[in-house]
């Protein structure tokens, strides 16, 4: 009976007590439970956003992001490696900080509850509370913690996406200004040639390789030494010292269009000669035109100098005996010219094509991109002609030994041995091929200029109405071809013809006279040159030309 009694007083205390009072005070307790969860949560949340700014400031740095070495000495630019690393590191510190103070506060709130009360009650309550204070708080620290990583990411990716849009401009300004521009580069020393040169600091001497817009820098570079370089051709990149990207020999500009002639020729059949003849009419002519300056590059200078002297008959000149080929260079700049050019003329010694030693030199590479060579063939070389003028009483002491035709077969055979020309197809590659001292008498009298075109002028007189007449260009071919035919140098005028296509022939004198000590008086050394550089840089032709 008395169970029955206590269930009834229970369900009375329940029912009529326990009931009410819940109703009573448990809307109060949510509220105020709900009321201390908020603040609690909202600071949280601004604990949260003060970690996420700290550790974006220190994250956050645009220039001093450190150097790291992958074969550039150069800082990588902001836009295209560290900013997006310190952008994850941000993002990366931002969850790793909302985490810790969601924990903090979840132990803070324990901690203070359990601080007041070591009862069973009171550590319900504690935990009660947390839940929802770790659920809003991590709600709200993750809410706030993507609107940052929203709004810092965006930015970045906007400022890049714009860095990008001018990189590429700039990238393809420069690019299409050197490809337009035709402008080439070619070392004196190991023959490459190339489209970029490096560059040399000009605070801490490192080279740089690819001083061009790209991931160092859109405008300038920043050296390892804190050095800022530029790197456009618009904003002074020419104006610091450059190298060969190949062997480090330093060049005399970085920015012009190269006009290279190969002179070739067999051992004393008078190449430097020929070479000092030409520059010195070359220099009258480019003296005699205000519409042009030029400059001679200090590698060069010495090398002129020696040259004027020979041309003076201050001293005579030796025979060539350097096997890799000697560039005697000059910067030419002009309205008319667009681009500056670097003209230049290779001299080697005619040694430097036999077997023997061609297999353990430089590979003369400049005959890959040579706008031409002018090949020196020595009259006297041959017996035929060297006996006749012996019995004429004329003076044949100073001749090559090379007979034209191992000059011809060395010289091709060496092209075919490097891969510059194929042996199963004829190369375009200009070739004047000149019979050099025609102020000897048996030269003069058979293909001099002057008899040459008294020739063309009975020709051209001789023919029919019908008749189409040859050019004088190609009369005078064929008279120097006829003359080496006679005096046997036929099969070297056949290899020449077979193996290039576009072939002229020409005759000059460079000492104009027998080697006396006096100054040269020289012809025709020009139109050898000039042919070459007519067929292959017109605008350098007629500006030079005045035409």
């Amino acid at each position: 009976m008395e169970y029955i009694i206590a269930i009834v007083i229970l369900y009375v205390i329940i029912v009529y007590v326990v009931i009410p009072f819940l109703e009573f005070a448990l809307p109060i307790v949510s509220k105020i439970l709900l009321a201390v969860g908020g603040v609690l949560a909202i600071y949280g949340a601004f604990k949260v956003a003060k970690e996420y700014f700290k550790n974006l400031k220190q994250n956050l740095d645009f220039k001093n992001y450190g150097y790291k070495d992958e074969g550039e000495p150069a800082q990588k630019s902001y836009f295209f490696g560290p900013g997006y690393q310190q952008l994850y590191g941000t993002i990366k510190g931002g969850i790793s900080s909302s985490y810790s103070e969601v924990k903090d506060l979840c132990y803070s709130v324990y901690d203070f509850f359990d601080d007041l009360s070591d009862s069973f009650i009171s550590k319900i309550i504690a935990i009660v509370l947390i839940i929802p204070i770790a659920i809003v708080s991590a709600i709200i620290a993750l809410i706030f913690t993507l609107l940052c990583i929203a709004i810092q990411g965006g930015i970045t990716l906007l400022v890049m996406a714009l860095v990008y849009i001018i990189f590429m401009l700039t990238y393809i300004c420069d690019r299409s200004y050197r490809l337009i521009k035709g402008i080439h580069l070619d070392c004196q020393h190991c023959k490459q040639q190339f489209t970029l040169p490096t560059y040399e600091c000009p605070n801490c001497g490192e080279r740089h390789l690819k001083l061009v817009p790209n991931t160092y820098g859109i405008f300038t570079h920043k050296c390892k030494c804190g050095e800022k370089l530029p790197c456009t051709f618009f904003n002074g990149r020419s104006k610091l010292i450059a190298h060969c990207p190949h062997c480090d020999e330093s060049l005399s500009s970085d920015a012009t269009k190269s006009v290279i002639i190969q002179l070739t020729g067999g051992s004393s059949s008078g190449k430097t000669v020929f070479l000092s003849a030409f520059y010195k009419e070359y220099f009258k002519k480019l003296n005699a035109n205000n519409q042009i300056e030029y400059e001679i590059p200090l590698t060069s200078k010495e090398k002129f100098d020696e040259l004027s002297e020979y041309y003076n008959g201050t001293i005579l000149p030796e025979t060539t005996s350097e096997t890799n080929a000697t560039m005697y260079e000059l910067i030419v700049k002009g309205k008319n010219l667009g681009t500056d050019r670097k003209f230049a003329v290779y001299d080697i010694a005619g040694e430097m094509f036999r077997p023997e030693i061609s297999d353990y030199e430089i590979t003369q590479q400049q005959y890959k991109y040579c706008n031409g060579t002018i090949l020196l063939i020595d009259p006297f070389s041959v017996e035929v002609i060297r006996n006749e003028a012996e019995v004429s009483g004329e003076n044949v002491n100073n001749y090559s030994e090379m007979e034209p035709d191992e000059v011809v077969n060395n010289f091709i055979n060496y092209l075919l041995q490097v891969g510059i020309i194929k042996g199963n197809r004829a190369s375009h590659l200009p070739v004047a091929v000149v019979i050099c001292k025609a102020d000897a008498p048996i030269v003069r009298k058979k293909i001099s200029t002057a008899h040459i075109k008294i020739m063309y002028k009975k020709y051209v007189n001789g023919l029919g109405e019908d008749e189409k007449a040859m050019t004088y260009d190609q009369y005078r071919n064929e008279q120097i071809k006829q003359f080496m035919i006679e005096y046997g140098m036929d099969n070297a005028l056949q290899l020449l013809e077979h193996q290039f296509k576009n072939i002229s022939f020409f005759v000059a004198s460079a000492i104009g006279h027998e080697p006396d000590g006096e100054e040269f008086t020289p012809f025709g050394v020009n139109e050898c040159f000039d042919w070459i550089i007519k067929s292959t840089d017109n605008e350098y032709y007629r500006t030079i030309e005045q035409i």
